[in-house]
């Protein structure tokens, strides 16, 4: 079995299962995902007509299982190239999810999330 050979691409590969992981949840268990978010589910046909939340859990788990395998993938590789172009990326993340707590849009819980992610070594 290979590892990762370096600090960098166990960083990687802990974001990767971890991102992998919580996609797999939020497609069998969207509720669980959310509470684990810091949102409250609603419950089962209490949903508004026109609220789309569940379509968009499920592209957001989907996009989250594939990225967290093409990080993992990486870190096998021990790909330095695409450690290096996942940083912008990730403070870019953290800087969004942060001004969606400032302008009320997301929980504070949110942000703490994205920026922990986004200050993983590279």
């Amino acid at each position: 079995m290979r590892l990762p050979r370096s600090l960098s691409g166990w960083t990687m590969a802990v974001f990767g299962l971890l991102a992998a992981a919580l996609g797999v949840v939020g497609l069998v268990a969207p509720d669980a995902l959310l509470t684990v978010m810091g949102f409250e589910p609603v419950p089962a046909g209490g949903r508004a007509d026109g609220d789309h939340t569940l379509v968009f859990l499920t592209s957001s788990s989907m996009a989250a299982l594939n990225m967290g395998v093409y990080y993992v993938l990486a870190a096998l590789a021990d790909w330095k190239a695409f450690f290096r172009w996942t940083v912008p990326f990730r403070l870019l993340t953290c800087t969004v999810f942060t001004l969606a707590v400032v302008t009320g849009r997301a929980p504070p819980a949110s942000s703490a999330w994205a920026c922990g992610r986004a200050s993983a070594r590279w």
